[in-house]
């Protein structure tokens, strides 16, 4: 769904892939942010929408190591 709102970006190489991946996770804080602020969400949502920025993060680290 946030290659929806976002620009693509081209996706040569698995390091293009990994740009893509960071940049959907900015923009999901970015979102997440605003409904926040906008939103009461109940602390379980808040609780899945972190471990999924959580998982994301994981990954990325592990890219960049690699």
């Amino acid at each position: 769904m946030l290659t929806v709102i976002s620009k693509p970006l081209p996706r040569k190489t698995d390091a293009d892939l990994v740009y893509q991946l960071w940049c959907q996770a900015c923009l999901l804080e970015v979102l997440f942010d605003e409904v926040e602020d906008n939103i009461k969400l109940p602390r379980a949502t808040i609780n899945c929408i972190a471990h999924v920025v959580d998982r994301i993060d994981v990954h990325l680290k592990k890219q960049a190591r690699m």
